[in-house]
């Protein structure tokens, strides 16, 4: 079966080819389905799968769709079209097929970001077991590998975002494009891009572009800065893949070297490959060299905080401090830095006030207020919160992530009167919402409503099957009914996913030490990975289970 389905077999103009993204149903389509002017054939691309669960890999995805695409007799033009995470599957597919030869391509990305920096994402010599994206419902293995593209390409971006993102930049694609490139910026959030009617001003453009009736971008990457990476540093980004860490280290140093205004990103990569290479004290100097060529805070200030504190360094600890806060803040960007970074010098009365600041500047950031509520829960300040995210709410009514925020303040608060309907509602607009569907399915539990929660569990791993919360919280709702042998199977899949779930493995041994043993149990837990393998719970499990075994014995 190919991972694509014609979605619009007959129609006039060069196909769309739509790269799926990490919800469960594609938004881009169904935006370019809205249109009346735009009636070219449509043909929607899905994750490809392996033993049941979606690939991260995306190499391999894109390998599976040009085998796809070959199969099918595809022989373009193209215009291949992708959002968030479905730009990243595009642009290596459009790069891919630059270089077998297909002339025709014209790629669109709607609001994605490049992530050349993969060490800030966490992603260096990363095991396929890796779940930083697994709450999103997949997880990718490799977002940044260094290819490039000289077709034509457009970018519509979103510059009201509730990450951690600084508006107004080019989102690091200047890296990876041989030529120039338009960018057209939207006053909308990042998830808002590819709902209506927010989706029809940039499908309205794509349109226009599409006819000729080219207009005046926001910004013009003229000059893109591909050229400014020397293969001597591309090189050493694969051996350093490849876990070469002298070899990556050479590499970014020739290009800051070569460079004239090296990105931020290159120094905290330097930093940490020198980090991981036991050379501490090589690792500070780079980061403050950055700083040196910086005029506020800016990542390289967390960076090197981090590396200071995790290596004693008291004295370049403050410092550094003393600098920062001397640093002038005027707009949100420095003001959420600031609240990290004084969260970071455990002073959380003051990242409190940081953040709300930033709020105040724009107040749509859901980061800030994720940490904001943070700090008050940890100070037991919960009446706070909730006043905090209620008034959110209520001045942005359509955002659900705040929604969901509240009612989890409303669980802490034990009143589940207010959580349910809450998040009934969030489910109804979008049954798709996952921390929704978990919160609500151990309500549902909490109150014996079983049933209704193996239903609603059910659902969310069905939206989420590559999702390793999803998996697990169908094996506790299956293990509370009884059913050990279909929690067994959930909690298998969840650590397939994701290994390092603790409370994962303790269910899992329980659930085999009731249908098997305690012995058996033993065994599951010895495969643990290492990271969790001394953890005091799991010793303590371990324990129980060895003089259960002795008792039977």
């Amino acid at each position: 079966m190919p991972n694509f389905e014609v979605i619009r077999p007959d129609g006039s103009g060069t196909p769309f080819l739509v790269m799926p993204g990490l919800a469960p149903e594609n938004k881009v389509t169904a935006a370019i389905l809205r249109s009346k002017r735009l009636q070219n054939p449509i043909y929607e691309f899905s994750l490809p799968q392996e033993d049941g669960l979606y690939l991260g890999d995306i190499d391999k995805i894109v390998e599976t769709y040009l085998t796809d695409i070959q199969s099918a007799g595809f022989e373009g033009p193209y215009n291949i079209v992708g959002f968030s995470l479905g730009g990243q599957i595009g642009f290596t597919l459009a790069s891919r097929m630059k270089a077998q030869g297909c002339k025709n391509v014209h790629l669109f990305l709607v609001d994605d970001d490049a992530d050349t920096h993969r060490r800030a994402l966490n992603i260096a010599n990363t095991p396929p077991d890796m779940s930083f994206l697994s709450l999103a419902g997949y997880y990718v293995l490799d977002r940044n590998e260094l290819s490039s593209f000289g077709g034509p390409m457009t970018l519509f971006r979103a510059t009201h975002w509730g990450l951690e993102r600084k508006s107004g930049e080019t989102s690091d694609w200047e890296f990876r494009m041989r030529r120039p490139f338009d960018v057209y910026d939207f006053p909308f959030r990042h998830n808002d891009m590819v709902v209506a009617p927010f989706c029809d001003e940039w499908v309205d453009l794509m349109a226009n572009i599409l006819e000729g009736n080219i207009e005046a971008p926001n910004h013009r990457v003229v000059a893109p800065r591909h050229s400014d990476l020397p293969p001597a540093f591309r090189r050493g980004f694969a051996k350093g893949k490849q876990g070469d860490l002298e070899e990556e280290i050479r590499g970014y140093e020739r290009a800051i070297k070569m460079m004239t205004a090296p990105p931020e990103w290159l120094f905290i990569n330097l930093a940490q490959a020198l980090a991981d290479a036991g050379r501490t004290d090589d690792a500070i100097s780079a980061l403050r060299r950055a700083i040196q060529l910086s005029t506020g805070l800016s990542n390289c200030h967390v960076e090197l905080a981090k590396l200071l504190r995790a290596n004693g360094k008291k004295g370049g600890l403050r410092k550094l401090f003393e600098r920062v806060d001397g640093y002038p803040k005027t707009t949100a960007d420095d003001h959420q830095m600031y609240g990290i970074f004084l969260a970071q010098r455990n002073r959380p009365l003051k990242a409190l006030a940081a953040f709300k600041e930033a709020l105040h500047l724009e107040p749509t950031r859901l980061a800030c207020y994720l940490r904001s509520v943070r700090i008050l829960k940890e100070r037991n300040m919960l009446d706070e919160a909730e006043a905090l995210v209620s008034q959110a709410v209520k001045d942005h009514p359509d955002h659900l992530s705040l929604q969901e925020l509240l009612a989890s303040i409303f669980l802490d608060q034990e009143k589940p009167e207010q959580a349910e309907p809450l998040l009934r509602a969030i489910l109804q607009q979008d049954p798709t919402r996952m921390h929704a569907c978990m919160h609500l399915c151990k309500l549902l539990m909490a109150q014996g409503q079983l049933d209704q929660a193996l239903d609603l569990a059910t659902q969310n791993q069905g939206h989420h099957p590559g999702n390793a919360a999803a998996n697990a919280l169908l094996g506790t709702v299956l293990q509370t009914q009884g059913d050990l042998v279909g929690a067994k199977a959930q909690f298998e899949t969840s650590l397939r996913i994701a290994q390092d779930r603790v409370q994962t493995w303790l269910a899992l041994s329980q659930v085999v030490e009731q249908l098997e043993g305690p012995e058996k149990a033993l065994q599951y837990l010895a495969r643990r990975p290492q990271s969790i393998a001394n953890r005091p719970v799991i010793l303590e499990a371990e324990a129980a289970l060895r003089a259960q075994q002795l008792a039977t014995t």
